[in-house]
């Protein structure tokens, strides 16, 4: 009796860890790079949870080796399928040239 007491709070915590990790693919605030090359360099990154000023941030990075600038290019979200939600996840993506 006791023992499931102590268990009950722990594995509800290590659940609700593992739904963040499902519903959002990028993770909260970050993001990830697709496709990088000396031309550009694609993202999906996590828009509510300042994703974006990360991701802009490793996107003058990169172009910075080639020694250019990164310019927004494309803006975007892809559907993919949450099995903890039962639906379809947006993951946003944004594309940077290097000029």
């Amino acid at each position: 009796m006791k023992l499931s007491k102590l268990l009950l709070p722990k594995l509800l915590i290590l659940i609700l860890f593992g739904f963040n990790a499902c519903v959002a693919p990028v993770g909260f605030g970050s993001h990830n790079a697709v496709l990088a090359s000396e031309t550009g360099v694609t993202y999906e990154y996590d828009h509510l949870f300042g994703g974006y000023e990360k991701m802009t941030k490793a996107a003058t990075e990169h172009c910075d080796k080639y020694k250019k600038m990164p310019f927004p290019k494309e803006k975007g979200a892809r559907q993919t399928v949450s099995f903890v939600t039962l639906g379809l996840v947006y993951v946003h993506v944004q594309s940077f040239e290097c000029r």
